[in-house]
C-alpha cells in the first residue's frame, strides 16, 4: 500500500494538522496512555468528517474468564 504512514507519537498531542486523516488506529496502547480524554480528543481533531477511529485492546470481547 502506498497511501498509508505509520508513526510513533504521543496520542495526547498528535503532531497532525486538523482533519487530515481518514482513519485513525491504536493498537493495544489506549491501556497505558496516562490521559485518556487527551488521547481520545486529539485521534478526533486529526480524523475528517466522517472518518473512522479503530481501537483494539488486549481482551478479546467474545472470551469469557
Amino acid at each position: 500500500m502506498h497511501n498509508v504512514r505509520f508513526s510513533l507519537a504521543n496520542a495526547e498531542c498528535l503532531p497532525f494538522e486538523d482533519e487530515s486523516f481518514d482513519c485513525v488506529t491504536i493498537a493495544f496502547g489506549l491501556r497505558n496512555v496516562t490521559d485518556k480524554p487527551a488521547a481520545l480528543a486529539s485521534m478526533r481533531r486529526v480524523l475528517r468528517p466522517a472518518a473512522g477511529c479503530w481501537c483494539s485492546s488486549s481482551r478479546n470481547p467474545w472470551c469469557r474468564d
